[in-house]
């Protein structure tokens, strides 16, 4: 009965004294938490009361954080826009300046003030694109929302040279216009059967013409450069002269030499490295393409300009004067300026003389012309004059010789021909020299003229099988020579009754085709249908400077207030002063000098409009804004910025603060209360030891 009694009295005395110690043991580990970290709580658990407004509170001070780092980042960005404006407007200063001496002093007619207006002007294209490229640690600045590739490609090349081989100025130009400038766009034509036909016209300006009739050549711009893709031989770059009907053509900038055969006299003129000039003036000057045809199609041959031989001078020695050989050192001396020409300039290297039959090449002339160095593989005796007064002849060379290939020539006095011409190629007498021509070929495969010709029963085709050795087809004589008399070019793929074949080889009359090895065909006779070859698939692309896009990025300082950044690389004092740039640095600037004052004028409007107030622009119209705009848009930034992250800061102290008043604890009154508490634990862990000890019976007695 005893032991019943305390089992019923001890079973729910233990588990009330528990859970009274577990209690405790909560009251004292809470207490312990909040002295040491300060917090009321570790959870939200014992906070029921103000959870919502503590959430509210949080959620506040997070959205203040991130407004924070926006401001970070639009202030990062700011400050490297900052710094590029200010580095491109003292790039617009410096060049303004120099252009204005360059007109004080008429430069442009000084080949040393041209080349270093050129260099100053190509140099300053590459800092433009070095400080348009920047990034800042939040990304590139002015591409839009593009953050791969560098917001502006200026393809300048490694010299100068690089770009003016790319813009020669004549033919092929700097764009004029901002669209021009900054526009990229591409059509590709279709394989079968291309809409783009290129036309090769002697009498006029070339073009490619969109034979869809869909005006696919709308946002294509007057001034502006394109290149061709996939064309063969007209695979390089063209500047639009002018736009068509209705978007369906482009007519381009293209050049040729005209046959022609001037009797009044021509000037040559060129400048070579070292700026020193070249001029001879001659009489009864040709011009004309190769072979005196003009090529309607195919690759256009290089124009050819010929000369006159010229005359061979006669050196007379007069009474005892002597001309003497030094055989042994390849020496000749002579009496003062005997080895001069009818100017009284010294011989050329290269110019050969004739002395008792015997021929020597000079191959240098002292500035005195008296003494010569030669070459020649026997000995020369000396000559005593008067007695051989014809025995010494000297054949001049052209003056051709003294040009370069690369060079630019500017032709004068001509019937037709006048203009800047690029040498490719001087004959070794210096008799004749060969200029490149701006020209299309007309529409064909990459390599080969277009051809169709149409089978009747009065023209048939007869196919022939020849077995172990090359297939052919033959037809009547002319059937497969193109329109110039030319046969069709070995390679050509053919299409005949819908198989494709190679041209291996043409006879001469145009009558026989022999096909390539592995063409096989069967003997057929075709009194209908076609024989063509494939057209190009050609693509046509203008591609400005511009790598980015035209997406607008805008930046939260607040919950009230945006910053949108809207400029990028083609902001328009940016692009009006690379393409001013563009303008003085390519070819040709001499004789040209208008383009000094249309630079200028670029310049100047990017600078500071009220500096063209009254001024026609010289490209139509040009967007008013100016480099002032961005560093008020720059300041603007700034002086925000600096407003929100202040009134953020107060914010979020006072947001921090709030949050602390509800979550935070007094560490030393919390200390005070855990130290009470873990006492009354230790003493409830005492007298739970002495009442476990007790009975119900011992209780109660």
């Amino acid at each position: 009965m005893i032991s019943t009694t305390r089992r019923v009295a001890d079973h729910p005395f233990a588990t009330g004294m528990a859970n009274r110690l577990m209690s405790n043991k909560v009251a004292v580990d809470q207490s312990y938490k909040q002295a040491t970290t300060g917090s009321k709580s570790d959870t939200y658990t014992g906070l029921h009361t103000h959870i919502g407004h503590l959430l509210s509170l949080q959620q506040q001070w997070k959205f203040s954080n991130n407004y924070v780092d926006q401001n970070k980042e639009i202030k990062s960005k700011n400050q490297f826009f900052g710094t590029a404006t200010e580095n491109i407007h003292d790039t617009i200063t410096d060049m303004i300046n120099m252009l204005s001496q360059v007109g004080e002093s008429n430069g442009v007619n000084n080949a040393t003030e041209v080349q270093a207006l050129q260099e100053m002007a190509w140099n300053s294209l590459g800092s433009m694109e070095m400080y348009i490229n920047q990034s800042s640690v939040v990304g590139l600045n002015l591409g839009g929302t593009n953050t791969t590739d560098n917001p502006v490609k200026l393809d300048l090349g490694d010299s100068i040279k690089d770009f003016q081989r790319l813009y020669d100025g004549r033919n092929t130009t700097y764009p004029t216009t901002a669209l021009g400038n900054t526009s990229s766009m591409a059509i590709t034509s279709r394989n079968n059967g291309s809409w783009a036909e290129m036309k090769h016209d002697p009498n006029g300006l070339d073009s490619i013409i969109d034979t869809t009739g869909l005006g696919k050549f709308a946002n294509f711009q007057s001034g502006q450069t394109i290149r061709l893709k996939g064309s063969g031989g007209n695979d390089k770059l063209y500047t639009i002269d002018h736009i068509g009907p209705k978007a369906n053509s482009i007519f381009l900038k293209t050049e040729e030499t005209v046959a022609e055969n001037s009797a009044t006299p021509v000037t040559f003129k060129s400048e070579d490295d070292e700026l020193h000039e070249h001029a001879e003036t001659y009489n009864g000057v040709s011009f004309s393409p190769k072979n005196n045809t003009v090529p309607l199609i195919g690759n256009p041959e290089d124009g050819v300009i010929h000369l006159p031989a010229p005359k061979d001078d006669d050196k007379t020695l007069r009474a005892g004067e002597n001309l003497q050989f030094d055989n042994l050192n390849h020496k000749a001396t002579a009496p003062m300026n005997f080895f001069t020409d009818s100017k009284g300039n010294p011989l050329s290297d290269g110019t050969t003389m004739t002395v008792n039959g015997q021929t020597i090449t000079l191959s240098g002339v002292s500035a005195d012309g008296k003494t010569a160095t030669f070459s020649s593989s026997k000995s020369v005796a000396d000559v005593n004059g008067p007695s051989l007064p014809h025995s010494l002849v000297v054949h001049e060379k052209s003056s051709f010789a003294e040009m370069h290939v690369g060079d630019i020539v500017n032709v004068s006095g001509s019937l037709n021909n006048n203009g800047n011409k690029a040498i490719t190629g001087i004959s070794p007498d210096g008799l004749t020299m060969t200029v490149e021509q701006k020209t299309l070929q007309d529409s064909g495969s990459p390599a080969h003229p277009y051809f169709n010709h149409v089978l009747t029963p009065s023209n048939p085709l007869t196919l022939f099988d020849n077995g172990s050795r090359n297939d052919s087809a033959s037809a009547k004589p002319g059937t497969f020579l193109l329109d110039n008399g030319d046969p069709i070019s070995d390679g050509t793929e053919l299409t005949i009754d819908g198989q494709k074949l190679v041209v291996k080889s043409v006879s001469g009359d145009g009558s026989t085709i022999t096909f390539a090895d592995g063409y096989n065909v069967a003997p057929k006779t075709l009194g209908g249908g076609t024989v063509t070859s494939n057209r190009a698939s050609i693509t046509v692309e203008s591609s400005g400077y511009y790598q980015g896009n035209n997406q607008e990025v805008t930046y939260h300082l607040s919950d009230t207030r945006n910053v949108t950044q809207s400029i990028n690389a083609t902001y328009a004092p940016f692009e009006k002063t690379i393409r001013a740039l563009g303008i003085i640095a390519q070819g040709d600037l001499k004789h040209h000098p208008e383009r000094l004052k249309n630079a200028t004028y670029l310049l100047q409007s990017a600078l500071d409009r009220s500096s063209v107030a009254g001024q026609k622009s010289p490209y139509g119209y040009e967007d008013p804004a100016t480099i002032a705009d961005a560093g008020y848009f720059s300041g603007f930034v700034s002086s925000s910025v600096k407003t929100n992250m202040s009134m953020l800061q107060d914010r979020g102290d006072a947001l921090e603060s709030e949050i602390e008043g509800i979550t935070q604890v007094d560490q030393t009154k919390a200390a005070m209360e855990y130290k009470s508490l873990y006492q009354m634990q230790q003493a409830s862990y005492a007298m739970i030891g002495k009442l476990q000890g007790m009975s119900l019976l011992k209780y109660m007695s």
